[in-house]
């Protein structure tokens, strides 16, 4: 058989069998598995994308396994840490705190300097979210997987509220 052919052959079989190992993997732990819910669980995504790509183009079956191994050593441990997290007091010393940037139509400019985002950056979420005043804004946060959220209706349910930032006026 020909180096390509066998390359070829070799790519297919491992991409297919670490597909069936992906999907496996999701049904036995979890949707949660694809989430984004903290950045714990999209550094889990992003790796496991990486870990298939390199099973997939693995030139041995033992580095498509040692990738696969990897992967599912990866996504045991977010799910154990998604469980672990339901310990206020564990989940405090593993994560950071959503962070309020616009707060009843006032812009914290302190806040956009430590979490690095810029006015511009700020506006175009308004504007994409169809903001045309910031008055009309109760509150935006920036999320601990990135995402910015914006609430525009007052006042806002405090249960919402519970988990961000300390320095977050009452």
């Amino acid at each position: 058989m020909s180096p390509v052919l066998e390359a070829a052959l070799r790519g297919g079989a491992f991409a297919a069998i670490g597909l069936a190992w992906a999907i496996a993997l999701i049904r036995l732990l979890g949707l949660r598995t694809l989430s984004k819910m903290t950045a714990f669980d999209f550094l889990s995504t992003l790796a496991s994308g990486s870990l298939l790509a390199t099973a997939a183009s693995a030139e041995t079956i033992e580095a498509a396994i040692q990738a696969l191994s990897a992967m599912l050593a990866l996504l045991v441990l977010q799910h154990l840490l998604a469980r672990a997290r339901r310990s206020r007091r564990f989940r405090r010393l593993i994560e950071n705190e959503p962070v309020t940037l616009v707060e009843d139509g006032e812009i914290r400019e302190s806040a956009l300097r430590r979490t690095g985002v810029t006015p511009d950056d700020l506006f175009a979420k308004l504007r994409s979210a169809g903001i045309d005043r910031i008055a009309d804004v109760s509150l935006v946060t920036l999320e601990v997987t990135g995402d910015v959220v914006i609430l525009t209706q007052r006042p806002a349910d405090a249960r919402l509220l519970r988990d961000i930032d300390s320095t977050r006026r009452e």
